[in-house]
Order: structure tokens, then C-alpha cells, then sequence
């Protein structure tokens, strides 16, 4: 009867040790998937516009360039025809797309013109 008893506190030890073990495994699991970001709060990728202006406008173009009371970027026409007309000064040969990428990164960040509605059918 004495060995009958031994066996079961050991049965309950070793079933009471698997439960703390699994509920542990668990918990730690919930510690990491709370902490880890889903997708949509993970940083995006910078934008070709963005990228094209790190690389070739911020030496010379400050925030404070684009915040001076003498702006000459007052709409989305007159920004992107400053973006073109800079890329030109600094022989960049950039595209139309290019152009409209950085406008469209500068107006997106610093800006906030409303965008001319093209009338042109896709």
C-alpha cells in the first residue's frame, strides 16, 4: 500500500512539473509575440521619392530650405516644377516619374498641397 502511494505523489509530481513546464512555454511564447510587430506597425520602406532626395537633394536642402518665408514651391504645380528644375541645375537626368516621386515624397512629408487631378483617361 506505502509503495501504491510513493507511485502516485510521484505521478502527480511528474504531471504537476509537465503542467508549470507548459504553462512556462506558453506565457514565454505570449512575451514574445506581444513584443514582436505585426506587419502593419513595422516601417515601411522608404519611397523611391525619398530615396532619390537622401541621395541627391538633403546636402544642400535642409528642412529649413523648405520652410523659409520665400518659398517658391506655393502649389503642386510650382513644387514639382522646382523638383524639375533642380534635378536639371544638378544634371540628374531624372525622369518624369522621378520628378513626380520626389514631389510627391516632399509634398507627403513637408507640404501638403492639394495634388492636381489629372484629366487624363488610363
Amino acid at each position: 500500500m506505502l509503495n501504491l502511494i510513493q507511485r502516485n505523489r510521484k505521478a502527480s509530481s511528474v504531471s504537476y512539473d509537465v503542467a508549470m513546464k507548459t504553462h512556462l512555454a506558453g506565457a514565454m511564447l505570449l512575451a514574445i509575440l506581444a513584443t514582436t510587430p505585426l506587419p502593419s506597425q513595422a516601417q515601411q520602406a522608404p519611397s523611391r521619392g525619398q530615396l532619390l532626395y537622401d541621395a541627391h537633394c538633403i546636402e544642400c536642402h535642409t528642412q529649413q530650405m523648405h520652410w523659409r518665408t520665400l518659398k517658391r514651391a506655393r502649389d503642386w504645380d510650382t513644387l514639382t516644377l522646382q523638383v524639375r528644375r533642380w534635378q536639371g541645375e544638378a544634371k540628374l537626368a531624372w525622369s518624369d516619374s522621378d520628378v513626380q516621386d520626389v514631389a510627391r515624397y516632399l509634398n507627403e512629408t513637408i507640404y501638403h498641397f492639394p495634388r492636381a487631378v489629372s484629366l487624363q483617361t488610363p
